[in-house]
């Protein structure tokens, strides 16, 4: 009689057990809350992602471009700005730089400012405003780009 107890215990626990690990016809790979399933591509199951809502990016098309041509208009005002100093005998007027900065110093100076500015911008793009209030982020490219442009042209203009 302790023989057939013993066997009737060890069938029922191997049962529970069998339960408790991958006896879904999904297998090991899904979790026992209910989700929407579909076929793979290359067969199996996958989990279902139409319904969900798209993750918002920091780092977007718009952004890249935008502090980008910040980057580029700094390299144009730094060029320009070190070509006038150094071949064209003119002094530059920024009162922390001195009148004849090196290129290094140019760059240096600039390049703080400009890895300030995206930090800032990138942590304001990062907290995904509405819309209508999305071009937050790019008010300090925006300008910076103005600057940059406007004093390069200047220097062209002016010194050249």
């Amino acid at each position: 009689m302790p023989t057939k107890t013993l066997i009737l215990v060890l069938l029922l626990s191997l049962a529970c057990q069998a339960q408790q690990f991958g006896s879904s016809q999904y297998g090991d790979q899904f979790p026992d809350a209910p989700e929407p399933v579909k076929k793979g591509l290359f067969g199996g199951w996958v989990h279902d992602k139409d319904g969900e809502p798209l993750k918002q990016k920091t780092f977007t098309n718009r952004f890249v471009i935008a502090h980008s041509v910040y980057l580029a208009s700094i390299v144009y005002d730094v060029e320009v700005t070190h070509a006038g100093v150094a071949h064209h005998n003119c002094q530059e007027g920024n009162l922390d730089l001195g009148s004849r900065p090196s290129r290094g110093e140019l760059y240096r100076n600039n390049f703080l400012e400009y890895g300030v500015l995206t930090a800032f911008d990138a942590f304001i793009q990062s907290r995904h405003f509405e819309k209508k209030q999305g071009w937050v982020a790019y008010i300090g490219s925006s300008y910076g780009t103005a600057v940059h442009l406007k004093a390069g042209t200047r220097w062209l203009a002016e010194c050249w």
